[in-house]
């Protein structure tokens, strides 16, 4: 897989499986962003990543509309556009029985698993149909 002059972003990038993507895509030769609410993981990936170009990181919550926005504008400034997006935030909790689960654990599930996958989406896709002529 060769992503030259490709960019990406990865949401839920570090750690797991946004992790090992953001440095396979470093490796494929992609400019590639970052982003999760933990700075130090974040970092950590950064470290770990090889490649011409250095992953680069910013931190936010998915599930924020106003953070998404800022993250997307921020990404589109650092990579001159979006061609990738990856979006891997997720989160789980332990006690996610329906005879356990308590509404608040609930919302907290939807918003970053449902809601951060819209608001990246929403945040991001325009400029990617424009770029293919079908913007709507």
């Amino acid at each position: 897989m060769q992503l030259d002059g490709k960019t990406a972003l990865v949401t839920g990038g570090g750690t797991g499986v946004g992790r090992a993507v953001a440095i396979a895509f470093a490796a494929a030769g992609a400019k590639v962003v970052i982003t999760g609410r933990r700075e130090v993981k974040l970092q950590e990936t950064c470290t770990l990543a090889t490649g011409a170009h250095p992953v680069q990181y910013y931190v936010a919550d998915v599930g924020d509309r106003d953070q998404t926005t800022a993250l997307v504008a921020w990404a589109n400034g650092v990579l001159g556009q979006i061609d990738i997006l990856v979006n891997n935030a997720g989160v789980n909790i332990v006690a996610r029985r329906m005879d356990e689960i308590k509404p608040e654990s609930w919302d907290y599930l939807m918003n970053v698993n449902n809601t951060g996958v819209f608001n990246t989406i929403h945040a991001i896709l325009p400029q990617m149909r424009a770029r293919d002529g079908m913007a709507s």
